[in-house]
């Protein structure tokens, strides 16, 4: 299975935006794929093989409940497969998979060591390459995550479920942009506070985002910035 599916210059943009949005919005209500919706949304002939090997993996791979036994590239290679169609079910499977490893090898290494030292720099080494921070990382070729991508799909369920499940929310795309800015441009606001107060260093971006698609949004993150402003200075 090829890890990223690039766009073809020979097919007209606005075909596959059709073909694309209809296919990830039955992927994400866990429709059964029929073949008739390739001419029905005129999916681009190379799009038509790749969605039939995704449907068809993925369906035995969850049926035979095999994904914590699968090696970590073939993890991958799924997941940025499911990260193109924007397929949440399948992702938050696959992330909260591999939160379940990255629990068992944490208390695996708890337990084997020794010395407290010895056990404090094997964890810190561990929890620097463990394999949830690394799927909640992997993003498209414009930088944006899963995350990112629920939350411009305004998908606030599976945004929420993604960052319960360990998702980075400071993570930024290649425009400087972090999840919160896309729930912001939506208009969320439940979302989009959620992500803010969450992370770090709140930026700017958000605000800008939130004042052309919700002005009561952008106020209040305006108030709450000015806030932490004065409490910082107090």
């Amino acid at each position: 299975m090829a890890a990223v599916i690039g766009h073809s210059s020979t097919e007209p943009p606005a075909e596959r935006k059709e073909y694309l949005s209809c296919a990830r919005l039955l992927l994400r209500k866990g429709a059964t794929w029929d073949p008739q919706y390739f001419d029905l949304f005129k999916a681009p002939e190379h799009l038509r093989e790749k969605t039939n090997t995704y449907y068809t993996e993925i369906n035995q791979l969850l049926r035979l409940e095999r994904l914590a036994h699968l090696p970590f590239q073939k993890i991958k290679d799924i997941y940025q497969v499911a990260l193109f169609f924007r397929d949440y079910p399948v992702i938050l499977k696959l992330v909260n998979c591999w939160k379940e490893h990255d629990e068992k090898e944490r208390e695996k290494l708890s337990n084997c060591l020794a010395s407290d030292e010895e056990r404090e720099s094997k964890l810190k080494e561990f929890e620097t390459k463990c394999q949830l921070k690394r799927l909640s990382v992997w993003a498209d070729d414009e930088g944006r995550n899963a995350l990112m991508l629920a939350c411009e799909d305004n998908e606030g369920e599976f945004a929420e479920k993604l960052k319960t499940a360990g998702a980075d929310v400071n993570v930024k795309d290649l425009k400087g942009h972090k999840a919160s800015w896309y729930a912001a441009k939506n208009g969320n606001e439940t979302l989009t506070l959620t992500l803010w107060n969450a992370e770090k260093q709140p930026g700017e971006d958000a605000m800008e985002a939130a004042s052309t698609s919700n002005p009561r949004l952008a106020v209040e993150l305006i108030l709450q910035k000015r806030d932490e402003t004065s409490l910082a200075k107090g």
